[in-house]
């Protein structure tokens, strides 16, 4: 908590917003979730939501993680609805949908998530049971 109240007393809570013309915000993400590979700025939830529009995908997670050579570079967790979905097929979905450079440089496939006591899918608990994963990559 002392680290997200600053000196002035403000609360600091990681959520980006966009600004409409109508003058009103739409939270698109959180900071500690953006991507920067190679400079470039992703947003998860940008991505997520592209993804979810793909017939055999019930949801996406996208998670950061570390690239020797561009920084950062995104995880998706797929939970799909067909067994025989891969990243290929996902990746020629995104192709006219998504700048190439936010594509998701790997894709782990799961029958479900993990989800908090509020059912929100934990991105955490995601983190902590693929972490020998990500170590591999």
């Amino acid at each position: 908590t002392a680290e997200a109240i600053d000196e002035d007393g403000w609360l600091h809570t990681g959520d980006l917003a966009c600004r409409t013309p109508e003058g009103n915000f739409s939270i698109t993400g959180r900071l500690k979730d953006m991507i920067i590979r190679g400079g470039e700025n992703i947003y998860p939830k940008e991505v997520e939501n592209i993804l979810n529009q793909h017939q055999d995908v019930s949801e996406a997670v996208i998670l950061p993680i570390d690239d020797q050579k561009w920084g950062k570079v995104g995880l998706a967790f797929i939970k799909s609805t067909n067994p025989i979905l891969d990243d290929e097929s996902l990746r020629i979905f995104l192709k006219d949908k998504l700048a190439k450079y936010k594509y998701p440089k790997h894709f782990v496939f799961l029958k479900e998530f993990p989800v908090t006591s509020f059912g929100k899918i934990s991105r955490r608990d995601l983190y902590r049971l693929f972490k020998k994963e990500f170590e591999k990559i």
